[in-house]
């Protein structure tokens, strides 16, 4: 697989480190994009971060696309190995972060990738004009009502048997506790709480996770007629399950 580094973004995020109050928004949005977990947290988030993204490519069983659509694509990171394996990909994120995204598909010269500043809520796109469409740690964000809405888009923009590839968190009692109250054994962890606590960021860029992973499933499978293909479930334990992707083909 293909993974960017740290190196191909500009100024290697040294906004995460020394925020200038001009840039409290664009700071904000690198945090809320992962930038920062990516290559900033500590070894064992990181490792678990790098498995999510194998762990999805596993699904795609060598398969190749003609255009996909990376739903959330923050700063990028799957970008270049969706690049490697369809004609054209169109990463689309809401916020600040696309520009970096952008820089660093620039600095690698991945020539048959993009990225655009959308809401998932309205996408632009014509109906049937992706043969895949991948959406991680993205849904997590949207209530119940504009989860349809958000799926539907997929669906509208999905060609006829186009794959549909959702990755959630799955959270329980236990990976809350871990992930909430241990974090001050994680110096960038700390540091970002420090932020969180001093009112500079936003609540809503650290919020728990909306849409279960079940929940996305049934909403899918019922109201968007996907066809549940497979169900992968990444874990240490029976008990600590951290992510769960579910690939659907669309049967309109």
């Amino acid at each position: 697989m293909i993974f960017p580094t740290k190196s191909d973004y500009p100024n290697n995020f040294a906004i995460l480190d020394y925020q200038h109050p001009t840039q409290t928004r664009l700071h904000t949005s690198l945090v809320e994009a992962s930038a920062s977990a990516y290559f900033e947290s500590d070894p064992m988030s990181r490792y678990f971060l790098t498995r999510k993204f194998r762990h999805t490519a596993s699904l795609f069983h060598d398969r190749s696309f003609d255009r996909v659509l990376d739903a959330g694509t923050g700063i990028g990171y799957f970008v270049p190995h969706l690049a490697s394996i369809a004609k054209e990909v169109v990463g689309v994120e809401r916020n600040e972060a696309a520009m970096y995204a952008r820089e660093m598909l620039k600095k690698r010269g991945i020539a048959n990738a993009s990225v655009e500043q959308y809401d998932l809520l309205s996408l632009p796109y014509k109906d049937s004009s992706f043969d895949c469409v991948v959406a991680l740690s993205v849904l997590d964000a949207f209530n119940g009502h504009e989860l349809k809405i958000v799926l539907n888009n997929f669906r509208r923009v999905l060609a006829p048997h186009g794959l549909l590839i959702v990755g959630c968190s799955a959270e329980n009692a236990l990976t809350r506790f871990l992930h909430y109250r241990l974090g001050f054994l994680f110096g960038k962890r700390a540091r970002t709480r420090q932020l969180l606590d001093s009112s500079k960021i936003p609540n809503a860029v650290f919020a728990k996770p909306i849409s279960a992973p079940e929940a996305v499933e049934a909403i899918a499978q019922e109201q968007y007629h996907f066809k549940n293909i497979g169900v992968r479930t990444l874990s240490i334990t029976p008990l600590l399950k951290l992510y769960r992707t579910t690939l659907f083909e669309n049967m309109k």
